[in-house]
């Protein structure tokens, strides 16, 4: 002991002896009470005037409390409520007034029966809001006297063990994880010593709850450990007669079996618990066996059964109705918000819909009804998913003004819901607070507002790092995740790219393995990042894992997950320009679709549609059903993407969707290829104006897009002022949206603005335009190979050959061809050809002419073995440049057969009106003027009238 110590020692044991001499029995008892506790924020009513009151000491508190103060014993704190005292001090009172171990218990049993009497109670697992404040005061001194307890030989009896528990409760409830499982685990050693065994009912309760929280803090294999131990103690105690409690701790089993993705496991533990309920109910018409009927259903969801799901849920709902007599009912609106999910998984909007707004008005009715804390408590909680309909319901309405208002209304909830919270839980962290900021981001994400949802997931992120500290855990992860979409949404993959990494990470030390569904989702992410970057083999490779974990956890090739990644493996192949792979894939994912939906009308059916359409307009025959996918040929293109139109009109019930106007936007693609240009803007301009409706401003990265498009085809039919405005436009909408210059759709415009200078013959600002947009891919996509830099290299060969640079247009064509032969890892892709042609063009003004008939035909080559169709338009382009070439070498009856040839496959793509029929038709003719006869030309057209009769 130190001087000051013994000083103290000394000063205040004359003052209490002083008390106790003097026969001060109210301030003794007062400094007893103060003594078995923490020494700061000793509540005064909750806690010192009842232990007055049952020390049957007839006293009045404040009195006593200014004889303790005049004599700086203690201090008051500064509201008033509550006392607080000096450790050193508190040493001196604990050892003066407990000369024996009868005045020692004394006060200890004084203390814990105090407690037991205040301290509030839960109520099915919730405490009244109105008595959070009274119990987190009481909770460090509760824990306390449990510490003075294990210092002593006395005074760890079974109320005190009851107390901790209690507290350990209420702890849990808001979050204080780690003092929670010090109370449970304290209030297990001293119900173990007390009944001399481990095999006791509440002994197994308190370890089922560090069971729960193992799990909130994310640590799963611990919490079926304790689960585990909980049910082995549980069946020696009662046998194995059924138990409610058992059937709760195999449910518990369970929610974790499910949580590790082993979907077989959960299901046979629900099963079994559902067993046990209806055994012990003597009836189905029970909330627990309702609830386990949920869950079942909950599976089945995840699984892509969604019929068996939609039975199940039935099912649960006719029991929630039996039992309570009315639809106006928590538990009946979330399983008809359930049954919502379930219509809408299977793309039935209407039905969706209808189930989604009567349940919203059961929870609003029974929201209102509530107090202001009880209604931020339920913004968040399975009782009420009002919130989480209003977004429901704004992602499937089709009206654009509803769906606004819905959002905002959700945007309001969710912001009442923190101010809530924040009221009742002051400056703490909470798991409640950091979801509605989460969920507040969602809608910010959802409405485009990039900046606002990155804060928002940032400072949720922040209050889950200070609840689990560097534990990993589920909701840093998927916080991670959202951040991760953000980055990626905004262009930045290399950061997306960083944080999908992270959040996997953190996953596999949360899930214990890689063969879980959300690691599947992460995999798929960084695939995606991959492919947009491309690196299309690192792509390939994360979806295959991806599609291995999914295939391991479902069991089976029926699910959603699976059909999508099928879909993104037929987007890898249909890149590399290998179409065979690609429609195989397509059409394994639209028979996985098919068959989970069991209908054809279905947005993920119509979106595989769409991509088999796709590879219509490249290359190919391919059979789908009845449906003959003639590729090459823009006709049969057409007829997919219609059909696809018709299934997405016949969902959605309106023309005013998105996925709609992406559809739309591909019949304009095809008429943009065909050259019939009035077509392709009469398509982009109805796309244009969807966008306006839906999105309710043209600042949209969507619209500009579509401007992109309409710019295009103004540059192509020669309005070059009007395609300027057309282009900038867009820049400046995706300027702002991006909020970057620096992104890949930015630098895409700027291309675009390049290639128009360099039709003006401007030169210079076709160099820096083209350049500036090389810089920014080389920036976002950190790599040299990517195919948007070799489209902007083949750009800049155009520029320099346009301008007689011909060495120059050289070089930018070979580093072109170098690109796509490391992006697509073969030299046989159309892109590849159409660079050599490139070369070829080049080679033949610098009068090289057998380099320049020698790169044609391997161009040729190229092409005829990708496209099985030996009428694409691309084949066409390349006879012409191999015309021109013989044209120019003189050798004229070889460049007649393949202005001929060329002229020809046009014919059967283009009208006479599209400009390469123009071209080709009109050097014809010019040939066969230099050769004196005409001939030809009229024969092909009698060609031409024979074909159009």
């Amino acid at each position: 002991m130190s001087d000051y110590d013994r000083t103290i020692d000394a000063t205040f044991g004359i003052i209490i002896d002083q008390f106790k001499k003097a026969g001060h029995n109210a301030e003794c008892i007062i400094l007893g009470a103060i003594g078995c506790v923490s020494n700061k924020n000793i509540p005064i009513e909750s806690y010192l005037r009842q232990f007055l009151i049952e020390s049957d000491i007839e006293a009045e508190i404040d009195d006593v409390l200014s004889e303790l103060i005049k004599v700086s014993l203690i201090k008051m704190d500064d509201e008033g409520n509550s006392i607080s005292i000096h450790l050193a001090i508190q040493s001196v009172i604990r050892r003066n007034l407990r000369p024996d171990d009868w005045m020692s218990s004394f006060f200890e049993e004084i203390a814990i029966l105090v407690m037991e009497r205040l301290f509030p109670k839960p109520v099915n697992g919730t405490f009244d809001p109105s008595t959070l404040s009274i119990g987190t005061a009481l909770i460090p001194h509760i824990y306390e006297i449990y510490t003075i307890s294990m210092t002593r030989q006395r005074g760890r009896t079974i109320e005190l063990a009851s107390v901790l528990f209690d507290a350990a409760s209420l702890a849990e409830y808001i979050c204080s994880f780690e003092i929670a499982r010090n109370l449970y685990s304290g209030s297990i050693q001293i119900y173990t010593e007390n009944y001399g065994t481990r095999n006791h009912g509440t002994i197994a309760a308190a370890i089922n709850c560090l069971g729960i929280i193992a799990k909130l803090q994310g640590s799963y294999g611990k919490a079926k450990e304790y689960y585990s131990e909980a049910l082995t103690i549980k069946e020696k105690v009662y046998g194995f007669s059924p138990k409610a409690t058992i059937a709760e701790t195999i449910n518990d089993l369970a929610e974790v079996a499910v949580f590790e993705g082993d979907y077989k496991k959960g299901i046979s533990l629900y099963s079994k618990s559902l067993s046990i309920s209806e055994t012990v109910y003597g009836t189905r018409y029970h909330p627990s066996i309702a609830n386990t009927l949920n869950k079942l259903a909950d599976i089945a969801k995840l699984q892509g059964n969604y019929e068996e799901a939609k039975n199940l849920y039935s099912k649960s709902l006719i029991i929630y109705e039996k039992m309570y007599g009315t639809r106006q009912h928590f538990n009946i609106a979330i399983t008809i918000n359930r049954l919502g999910e379930i219509a809408e998984h299977q793309g039935l909007y209407k039905k969706a819909k209808r189930l989604y707004s009567e349940s919203l008005s059961i929870s609003e009715k029974l929201y209102n009804t509530q107090s202001s804390e009880k209604r931020g408590l339920l913004s968040n909680s399975e009782e009420s998913k009002s919130v989480v309909l209003y977004s429901k319901l704004s992602r499937i309405d089709e009206d654009f003004n509803i769906a606004v208002t819905i959002n905002n209304l959700a945007k309001n909830l969710y912001c009442e819901s923190r101010r809530i919270l924040e009221g009742l839980y002051g400056k703490r962290p909470h798991p409640a607070i950091a979801l509605t900021i989460n969920n507040l981001g969602d809608i910010c994400e959802r409405t485009g507002d990039y900046e606002g949802a990155k804060i928002l997931y940032i400072e949720s992120l922040a209050i889950s790092k200070v609840l689990y500290g560097t534990r990993p855990h589920p909701s840093i992860a998927n916080t991670i995740t959202n951040l991760g979409d953000i980055a990626e949404r905004q262009g930045d993959y290399n950061e997306a790219k960083l944080l999908y990494t992270e959040s996997l990470a953190i996953s596999e030390k949360v899930y214990g393995s890689h063969q879980h569904p959300n690691i599947a989702t992460i995999i798929k992410n960084l695939g995606d990042v991959a492919e947009v970057q491309g690196d299309y083999n690192r792509a390939q490779k994360m979806y295959m894992e991806s599609l291995a974990i999914y295939e391991k956890v479902y069991g089976k090739r029926w699910h959603p997950g699976i059909a999508i990644i099928h879909n993104k493996l037929g987007e890898i192949s249909e890149r590399r320009s290998d179409y065979v792979s690609a429609s195989k894939l397509y059409r394994e994912s639209l028979a996985i679709s098919e068959k989970v939906y069991n209908t054809r009308v279905h947005p993920d059916v119509a979106t595989t549609i769409n991509n088999l359409g796709e590879i219509a307009l490249h290359q190919g025959n391919y059979s789908l059903g009845d449906v003959a996918f003639t590729q090459g040929d823009y006709n049969e293109a057409e007829r997919v993407f219609v059909q696809c139109l018709d299934i997405k009109q016949n969902i959605f019930g309106t023309r005013l969707h998105v996925s709609v106007a992406t559809t739309i936007n591909d019949l304009g693609d095809i008429a943009f290829s065909r050259g019939d240009y009035k077509e392709a803007k009469k398509n982009y301009a109805e796309v244009l104006e969807i966008f306006d409706i839906i999105f309710g401003t043209k600042e949209h990265a969507e619209v500009a897009i579509t401007m992109d498009k309409l710019g295009d085809i103004m540059m192509r039919e020669g309005n070059y002022d009007q395609a300027e405005t057309m282009l900038n436009n867009s820049l400046r909408i995706k300027e702002k949206v991006y909020g970057t210059r620096g992104h890949v759709s930015v630098a895409v415009t700027i291309r675009l603005l390049g290639e128009l200078a360099n039709r003006n013959a401007d030169f210079n600002t076709a160099i820096t335009m083209v350049s500036e947009s090389i810089s920014i891919f080389h920036s976002v996509y950190g790599t040299l190979y990517h195919v948007n830099l070799a489209i902007s290299k083949n750009i800049l060969g155009d520029v320099a050959r346009k301008d007689e640079r011909y060495a120059v247009a050289l070089k930018h064509y070979s580093e072109a061809l170098s690109i796509y032969e490391a992006v697509y890892d073969t030299r046989k892709h159309p892109n590849t050809g159409v660079t050599i042609n490139n070369l070829a063009i080049v080679a033949r003004h610098l009068c090289n002419f057998d380099e320049a008939i020698k790169l044609h035909l391997e161009a040729l080559a190229i092409f005829e073995n990708v496209f099985e169709n030996k009428h694409h338009p691309d084949i066409a382009n390349l006879l012409y440049s191999l015309g021109a070439t013989f044209e120019a070498s003189g050798d004229l009856e070889s460049a007649k057969l393949k202005y001929g040839e060329s002229l020809e496959i046009f014919a059967t793509s283009f009208d006479t009106q599209h400009p390469s029929y123009v071209e080709v038709y009109v050097a014809l003719g010019n040939l066969d003027t230099k050769l004196g006869r005409k001939s030809f030309l009229s024969k092909f057209g009698f060609a031409k009238k024979k074909r159009e009769k």
